[in-house]
This record gives C-alpha cells, structure tokens and sequence, in this order.
C-alpha cells in the first residue's frame, strides 16, 4: 500500500496509478431530450432529470420512451454503461 495524497482516502494498493477521466473511458452528453418528446412506444430513453429522481442506484427498467426520430439524435448507451 501506498498514501493516496488524499487524508480522507487514506492509503491505495501500490500498483494503482492516478489518471484523467478523460483516459479511461468516452464522455458525452445525451442530446437534450425534453418530456414533450416522450411517447407512448418507441425506443427505450432515460432522461437526465429523472436519474435521480426516479431511478436509484441501478437502471433495471427503463420507463420513459421515445420516437426513433428523436432517438437519432440521442446518445445510446448499453448494459454496464455508467451514467452520471
């Protein structure tokens, strides 16, 4: 082990090194879909506000969906993607 630098993170496995997020994996915003873009059916959409509000830590079921149109312009994500 070795000290992290940080006080309240206290010490790291040796072998971990500190790196940008940037270089660990793609980032990228979703393309602004508002609730009047919602539909009945469509394709699968998780929109930012609802993340925290009705999701919790995990997206088991998506509940909102959208029109493939307006899903052109979204930003796909797939099982195992990390939203934040």
């Amino acid at each position: 082990m070795k000290p992290s630098g940080v006080e309240w993170i206290g010490d790291v496995p040796e072998h971990w090194e500190v790196k940008r997020l940037a270089f660990v994996g793609k980032f990228s915003k979703g393309g602004g879909i508002s609730r009047s873009e919602l539909t009945e059916n469509g394709l699968p959409a998780i929109l930012y506000g609802d993340i925290y509000t009705k999701y919790n830590i995990q997206v088991k079921k998506v509940i909102n969906s959208i029109a493939t149109e307006t899903a052109a312009k979204a930003v796909a994500i797939t099982k195992g993607t990390i939203l934040f």
